[in-house]
């Protein structure tokens, strides 16, 4: 196999390339245009499955998640039903692929979910511009990021990215954004790929993720529609930004280029963070709602929603208020206490304001304190409907017997397969039952039951025949995650030569990036590693005299 010396490893932060590839094909976007044409080309594909939260640090360990143990940010404790919030992946046991490059130094930059370490050789620096950053911004030299802000300045989206798409105004500062902090990244990018050694380069372009989140296209959520050209503007500024890196990668080098995932539509937000966790409120709670969306115009200013950045703002207008017995109870007990007690004398609990509980941006938090007293709930989500059976033996406090807990999966899923768009189509696309055996959890196993893929077409309201009508409510995002990345590579000096790119139509798994990197530049696939180098493929491709172009 012929190996580059050195590689460039790009990650265009879910970049659907299929939209971009589109948009290229018109001229717009010369760079990424020059890319394709130059680089041998894969597909990849991650299970809908938790997709949001454990996507990145499957690639960067290169290891699935019943492996290492990590599905989600969040940790439920079935004792105690409390749920902790872990930033990160720890990467002790199993840890970042490019540690195996050592003593070759790696220079990383701005790599999402993951904390500078010192075992490694070279430079890295996190969180200068980061979608969701997850740590402090550091660096290694520790002094290095304060030099680069000095000199390059600061990225203007460093958790200042979260669009709010009810309030133009905001949404028009915030495009802005983007066009300040770009060209720093690609400054920063050329300055360390000419001034520091590596053998290995890793940077993720960040704005591509924040970019698609909020100015992606979906008429289906009835909320304002931007202007198309501004995602195209902002496509010719990402373009551009690329640019400026490939005129900086060494000829002696290779470049892989790739995202682990891809943007479409957002059918997921609203079902698995707002309408998922009130209707097993209503499931548990017979004729009872949490929220009562007949109420919906207290959420809106005419025919438009009122201006908000978060749910709290619109839903709780419509959240169900406790009764004289339960605000007293709940101004001197804890949420659970006063949940119970409220239950033992004849009143159905209701959820509890957001600044009661932690991570209150999200609405199934709102329930969380009734969670001992429910059939069923709705753990914390980024993308998935995450269901989990409040079972005897297992929880703390768990209602449903051990001998009926496949029948509830069953009626769970049949409740949720009947859940329709106003057009009539399904809301639910697939669910997924983690436990078909033994319900007992175990490594390697999401702490999910039921893991509900929804339709990426869903809009803004749902219709249960069981428990009523769900939304109208206001999302937060316009666009959503799907499963679908790409890998690119071009060998060193591929992009100064005529166009000899192809595609290789074959689809790979996220956690085959780790080992192929390290394949190409000449290190064995670790035995901890779930996947498989294509490394010999994209070599070989690269390397035939009469390449097809794609």
């Amino acid at each position: 196999m012929d190996r580059p010396r050195r590689l460039v490893a790009l990650d265009l932060d879910s970049l659907d390339i299929g939209w971009a590839m589109s948009f290229a094909d018109s001229g717009e976007l010369p760079n990424l245009k020059r890319l394709f044409e130059s680089s041998v080309r894969m597909r990849s594909a991650w299970p809908s499955a938790y997709l949001a939260e454990n996507v990145n640090t499957a690639y960067l360990t290169g290891c699935y998640p019943s492996r290492t143990g990590f599905w989600s940010f969040y940790d439920f404790n079935p004792r105690t039903y409390q749920n902790q919030f872990r930033p990160q992946f720890d990467f002790q046991e199993y840890p970042v692929f490019y540690r195996y490059l050592a003593p070759g130094k790696v220079t990383s930059f701005d790599l999402p979910q993951v904390a500078p370490d010192p075992r490694t050789p070279g430079v890295q620096v996190t969180d200068w511009g980061t979608h969701g950053p997850r740590s402090a911004s550091s660096s290694i030299p520790e002094d290095l990021l304060g030099k680069l802000v000095e000199r390059f300045g600061p990225s203007d989206l460093l958790a200042n990215d979260n669009l709010n798409l009810t309030d133009p105004g905001a949404m028009e500062a915030c495009f802005k954004r983007f066009f300040k902090t770009l060209p720093r990244r690609a400054a920063i990018t050329r300055y360390l790929l000419e001034e520091t050694e590596w053998e290995l380069f890793t940077t993720t372009v960040a704005e591509t993720h924040s970019a698609l989140h909020g100015f992606w296209p979906s008429p289906n959520l009835n909320i304002p529609q931007y202007r198309e050209s501004m995602l195209h503007e902002l496509y010719r500024e990402i373009d551009r930004t690329v640019g400026a890196i490939l005129e900086a990668v060494p000829e002696d080098s290779g470049l892989f280029v790739f995202s682990v995932e891809g943007m479409g539509a957002n059918g997921s937000d609203l079902p698995a963070m707002v309408f998922l966790p009130e209707l097993l409120y209503r499931y548990s709670f017979r004729g009872a709602k949490g929220l009562d969306f007949d109420r919906a115009d207290l959420m809106k200013a005419g025919e438009d929603w009122k201006p908000c950045r978060y749910w709290k703002e619109h839903l709780l207008p419509i959240l169900r208020k406790p009764g004289f017995v339960g605000k007293h109870l709940r101004r001197y007990l804890s949420p659970e206490q006063a949940a119970e007690w409220e239950r033992r004398l004849g009143c159905v609990p209701a959820p509890f304001p957001p600044h009661k509980v932690s991570t209150n941006f999200k609405p199934s938090m709102w329930y969380s304190p009734l969670w001992r007293q429910m059939k069923a709930f709705a753990l914390p989500s980024f993308f998935s409907g995450l269901v989990r059976v409040n079972l005897a033996g297992r929880e703390g406090h768990g209602v449903v017997p051990a001998s009926d807990y496949h029948r509830i999966c069953d009626e769970l899923s049949e409740m949720l397969y009947g859940l329709r768009n106003p057009d009539g189509t399904p809301a639910v696309r697939n669910i997924e039952k983690t436990r078909p055996g033994s319900p007992e959890d175990r490594h390697g196993l999401p702490q999910a039951d039921l893991i509900v893929e929804w339709n990426p077409e869903n809009g803004d309201q749902l219709h249960c025949p069981i428990h009523g009508q769900l939304g109208p409510a206001c999302p937060t995002r316009s666009g959503a995650h799907t499963g679908n990345g790409f890998a690119w590579y071009s060998p060193p000096g591929g992009l100064k030569g005529p166009p000899c790119g192809r595609d290789l139509n074959e689809i790979v798994s996220v956690v085959d990036f780790a080992p192929t990197i390290l394949a190409l530049l000449g290190r064995k696939t670790p035995d901890k590693m779930d996947g498989k180098s294509f490394a010999e493929k994209l070599c070989a491709a690269s390397s035939e005299p009469e390449v097809a172009n794609g």
